[in-house]
């Protein structure tokens, strides 16, 4: 496979195309070899694996390898509170309206909404690119020639592109430049692609893309997370007295390795005050 087919992998269903609850698949083999180079630290690893599927997060697997979770950085501890695609669904049904399902799930109704509902920390929308979908007030993209324009502008960037029904940030462009001299893309980890194929891989998914103006982070929170974006992320409970603040963590996203990201990446949370 050469680097135009990997860029291009997320397309593929086989590989692990960007779908709603849905891991891609995992390349166990690759994975062991970089999680376990030798025999030993091999059973151990899998026995971890074992566990933790077998455990109350129900982790696949493909889920443990998808995150690193074999990375030495988390303790036995902390690969306790990682919950798999099984156990999540469990929690969701147990806890939360799934009424609120469809609008969480589609990134046009949920921008939608919270502008609507007059929250100010939103990034700035600079397309939607779908067959027929829109967002109003927003550039509507349907062929690819006005999707190569608004990528080759230097003026839109840095920009994040990501699948509208997406989850688990696959198939997730985060890009900060574009040298319009050569049609090359640079992303936030430093790779590079052409213009022309991220193009591609964005009309070629059916589900459409959302096309964001990048966040960058505040200088004190940049220096604590490398320069990456983070996020708190507040879990409420509603009782019958009304809302109540039960936990807040803020999510400090690992390193990616290529300019989109086709799996999940493992974080490092950290309660907050």
């Amino acid at each position: 496979m050469n680097d135009r087919e990997v860029r291009l992998a997320a397309l593929s269903p086989e590989i692990g195309a960007p779908a709603l609850g849905r891991l891609p698949k995992v390349d166990f083999q690759t994975a062991m070899r970089a999680a376990a180079p030798s025999v030993v630290s091999l059973v151990r690893l899998m026995f971890v694996a074992t566990r933790l599927n077998r455990g109350p997060g129900g982790l696949s697997p493909a889920e443990f390898f998808s995150h690193r979770l074999w990375d030495p950085l988390f303790g036995r501890g902390d690969l306790q509170r990682f919950v798999g695609l099984s156990g999540q669904g469990r929690f969701h049904a147990a806890c939360c309206d799934i009424a609120w399902k469809a609008i969480a799930d589609d990134k046009i109704l949920s921008t939608a909404l919270l502008e609507a509902a007059g929250v100010e920390a939103l990034p700035q929308t600079l397309a939607v690119v779908h067959p027929h979908r829109r967002l109003d007030g927003v550039l509507a993209i349907r062929s690819p020639e006005d999707l190569f324009h608004l990528l080759h502008s230097p003026i839109s960037y840095p920009l994040v592109a990501k699948p509208i029904d997406g989850v688990f940030s696959v198939g997730v462009i985060n890009a900060v430049s574009v040298d319009p001299a050569t049609d090359t893309i640079q992303s936030v980890t430093g790779a590079a692609s052409p213009v022309s194929e991220a193009a591609e891989r964005i009309m070629a998914y059916p589900g459409g893309y959302l096309i964001q103006r990048a966040l960058q982070p505040p200088t004190l929170i940049a220096s604590m997370s490398g320069g990456r974006l983070c996020s708190v992320r507040v879990l409420v409970l509603l009782t019958r007295a009304g809302p109540v603040l039960h936990r807040a963590a803020l999510k400090v996203p690992l390193p990616a390795t290529s300019l989109t990201i086709t799996g999940g990446r493992a974080t490092v949370w950290g309660r907050s005050n």
